[in-house]
């Protein structure tokens, strides 16, 4: 059997995971992540309806998945995520703004004589050397409550070590990888 509209849900998740890498604001990148988190449920849920024909045969066939996903971190936080922005006003994500840090070479100190900036350029400086840090922007996911439960960011998935568990982008393509391949199984199944 051919999965079309599940099919369609997943891969516009996946073109939202391209969006997100390519995204210029925060603000941006987490809507992005929002609209991932649906896609990725729909895909689910589309799935499920795609299989109506034969729910007798697929149902207990479908029941490890659901089990899965009541109890891998990764993919309930996924879904959970997706429930908490729907159904409440909480945030599941925190954004950080981008900073620049400047420290003088000498860890003892230094003085400054003169810095004038314009436009966020140093045109002139005179004083001690200093070294310069930026920090960039970021969206990070974050624990929160679904349904008086909380749900931290997930270490694992599937039995494996989650490198950047609080990276939405890296969650989003552990998320991606799993639907796929359960659409997979269930065209090679049905």
């Amino acid at each position: 059997m051919k999965l079309k509209q599940s099919r369609d849900e997943l891969e516009r998740a996946k073109q939202t995971v391209e969006k997100i890498k390519n995204s210029d604001s925060l603000d941006e990148y987490e809507e992005l992540w929002k609209d991932f988190l649906h896609y990725l449920e729909k895909t689910w849920i589309k799935a499920e309806r795609e299989c109506q024909g034969f729910k007798n045969k697929f149902m207990p066939w479908q029941g490890k998945f659901k089990n899965l996903r009541r109890k891998d971190p990764l993919l309930k936080y996924l879904k959970n995520a997706r429930d908490a922005d729907v159904h409440s006003i909480q945030e599941i994500t925190k954004k950080g703004k981008s900073s620049v840090t400047g420290n003088f070479v000498n860890p003892s100190g230094g003085y400054i004589e003169k810095m004038v900036i314009k436009n966020g350029v140093i045109e002139e400086y005179k004083g001690d050397p200093i070294i310069f840090e930026f920090s960039p922007g970021f969206v990070k996911a974050i624990s929160f409550f679904n349904n008086n439960l909380l749900y931290d960011i997930p270490n694992y998935h599937r039995g494996e070590k989650v490198k950047n568990p609080d990276n939405p982008t890296e969650l989003a393509e552990l998320g991606i990888k799993f639907y796929a391949d359960y659409l997979d199984k269930i065209e090679k199944e049905f």
